[in-house]
């Protein structure tokens, strides 16, 4: 399975698979200090090493960004309409977010729609 799937596939997957089975937990206090604590830290590290010489290249690399963003927003909008019914805007919006922002965008778009819980 790992030739086939990069790891960080590999590891949501096992996890949606023991989330469904009920092997994992859905809640508890670590969860929330992880929400609290430990993601607002993560986005602040993840910032640490940037390297602003690179600003340079800022304009086509926007350009770019906002392309891939605006195809992800509409490709979303589409995907809503083919799956309507219950919470599917919802978790259209965090997949949306996640595919423009990264893990980091996906946990927040989540956590503030109520998919946490």
């Amino acid at each position: 399975l790992g030739k086939l799937l990069s790891p960080p596939a590999v590891t949501m997957l096992i996890s949606m698979v023991f989330g469904a089975l009920g092997v994992l937990p859905n809640g508890g206090q670590e969860f929330e200090f992880i929400w609290t604590w430990i993601m607002p830290l993560a986005t602040c590290l993840y910032l640490l090493p940037l390297d602003l010489r690179q600003l340079r290249n800022f304009p086509q690399i926007f350009l770019a960004f906002v392309i891939g963003a605006f195809g992800t927003v509409v490709g979303t909008v589409a995907g809503y309409f083919v799956m309507r019914g219950g919470v599917s805007w919802k978790a259209a919006s965090s997949m949306c977010a996640s595919c423009v922002g990264g893990s980091l965008n996906f946990a927040a778009v989540s956590r503030a729609l109520g998919l946490s819980q």
